[in-house]
């Protein structure tokens, strides 16, 4: 034991003992070093992720205040949208009701304007005979003066036709009244209109009786008895040009301008010239025989209107203003003319119309702005024109304003579908029948 004692604390001992302490000791400091290291470390990552956790907690809240705010919103949406089905359905029965109106009010406009336009008629017609009337009455009171009372009793009183002059002017006034559309009942002032020319009729006949025994005295006292061209003259602001045709002195004087154009500005041709100008779109037998009349009988001729001569046509043979630049009548004659010279055997109606499937104006009755109103309500062909309803047209007339809503798009569907499918005679024929797109054959 004393050996082991004194062996321990011998110097090699001491020696080990102290470098096994110093070992020791570096072991446990670099072992504290790193575990500080590594602790401040995991402790650095703990505050991000605590960060983290609050940033994403205050977004949470966030998010959930955002979704409540949302889920009421949702609520008060649902309950304006069941409103606004509830006013929309009210609304689409209002409109229903405004559209079966206003074509109510179209038709009975058209229905009027046709009435109208025949009362116009008989009116010019009668005032044709007034004048001629006057003029007799002038002469047989002078004529049948000399030859006793019974003979100048015999001859309409002046005062007879001054009262079937004022009667012409309530009638023209009443026709105006119609026109304009200030007559609250259009249908009974119609009526009332119907009846006073029934009652200036008769007596316009008794008058004409007057006027023929008048003639007959006179002629037995040996005078000149007027024929019947001299009774019914044109009035002074009327010319008859054909026999059976009446023009007014406006139009005279544009076809005097017309024909003067003949060989100058235009060339001039026969009958022998002559093309099919029903082949143009707009143009009828009935304006064909009119512009012949004017001496305009081919494609070139047609082709060759500039804007002054246009205007000039179109006084001469009394048409809407207008319409001659719609329909194009320029740009189809060059085309039919073109085709004439180079392939004859081609010369077909499909000619008359443009090639264009999104050319919206082949149908007669839309020119350039309802295209475009078409177009940008979803129409951008006459395809897609085909197969639109009537009720579908109507409302967008409708939303577009006054100046569009006098339209009727009842035959647009059915001429884009003869014009998508290339039934070009059938469709000119359909198209010949047509004003405006409106139906006016009866």
């Amino acid at each position: 034991m004393e050996n082991f004692l004194s062996n321990f604390w011998g110097e090699d001992s001491l020696i080990f003992m102290f470098s096994a302490l110093v070992s020791f000791l570096i072991g446990f400091i670099t072992a504290w070093l790193m575990w500080g290291g590594k602790a401040k470390r995991y402790q650095r990552e703990a505050e991000k992720w605590k960060k983290n956790h609050d940033d994403l907690q205050l977004k949470f809240n966030n998010l959930k205040g955002e979704l409540d705010l949302k889920e009421a919103d949702l609520v008060k949406a649902q309950r304006e949208a069941h409103e606004a089905i509830q006013l929309a359905k009210s609304i689409e029965a209002e409109k229903d009701k405004w559209q079966a109106d206003l074509n109510a009010a179209i038709e009975d406009s058209v229905k009027a304007q046709a009435t109208a336009s025949s009362y116009q008629a008989t009116i010019e017609d009668l005032n044709n005979q007034i004048i001629g009337l006057k003029s007799l009455n002038a002469e047989l009171t002078e004529a049948v003066g000399s030859g006793g009372g019974s003979q100048a009793q015999t001859a309409p009183e002046p005062s007879r036709l001054e009262a079937l002059e004022e009667k012409i002017s309530k009638l023209e006034a009443e026709h105006s009244s119609i026109l304009m559309g200030s007559s609250p009942d259009a249908t009974s002032r119609l009526e009332a209109l119907e009846a006073k020319m029934a009652e200036m009729e008769a007596e316009n006949n008794a008058l004409k009786t007057q006027l023929e025994s008048a003639a007959s005295v006179n002629e037995n006292e040996g005078g000149d008895a007027p024929n019947e061209e001299e009774i019914f003259a044109p009035a002074p602001d009327m010319a008859e040009v054909d026999k059976g045709e009446t023009l007014t002195l406006g139009a005279v004087a544009a076809r005097d301008d017309v024909t003067a154009a003949l060989g100058d500005k235009i060339p001039a041709a026969t009958e022998a010239d002559k093309d099919d100008l029903t082949r143009i779109k707009g143009i009828g037998t009935f304006l064909e025989k009119k512009l012949n009349g004017l001496g305009i009988y081919t494609y070139e001729q047609v082709s060759l209107l500039d804007a002054e001569l246009i205007g000039k046509v179109t006084a001469a043979i009394e048409f809407f203003p207008g319409r001659i630049e719609r329909d194009d009548w320029v740009g189809q004659a060059a085309r039919l003319m073109d085709i004439k010279e180079d392939a004859p055997e081609a010369l077909s109606p499909s000619a008359v119309f443009s090639t264009k499937s999104d050319d919206l104006k082949t149908v007669e009755g839309i020119g350039p702005k309802i295209e475009k109103l078409l177009k940008d309500n979803g129409i951008p062909d006459l395809n897609a024109l085909s197969e639109a309803t009537e009720k579908r047209l109507r409302e967008i007339l409708f939303a577009a304003g006054s100046r569009y809503r006098i339209h009727d798009p009842s035959s647009w569907p059915g001429q884009a579908a003869l014009a998508t499918n290339g039934k070009w005679e059938e469709l000119k024929e359909l198209q010949d029948r047509l004003i405006g797109g409106r139906d006016v054959s009866g």
